[in-house]
């Protein structure tokens, strides 16, 4: 029961912290989490120049979760 609180807790604050994402953050990593997309097919779906510029996207909204959460 402790840890089924816990987790809610941390998915909770996770999701919390998704949502403070910019909305281009935030639909790129779902993008790529979700339904799976690799890094070309996201290009081109948000109309990115370059699929760098969507592995940066993606890497800074980790790095800030990861930040905020002291992960």
């Amino acid at each position: 029961m402790i840890r089924e609180q816990s987790f809610s807790e941390q998915y909770a604050n996770i999701e919390k912290e998704i949502n403070a994402l910019t909305s281009r953050q935030r639909e790129a990593m779902y993008y790529y989490f979700k339904e799976g997309f690799d890094y070309d097919e996201i290009t081109e779906l948000m109309s990115l120049k370059t699929r760098r510029s969507t592995q940066n996207l993606i890497y800074e909204a980790i790095k800030i979760i990861k930040s905020r959460l002291l992960i």
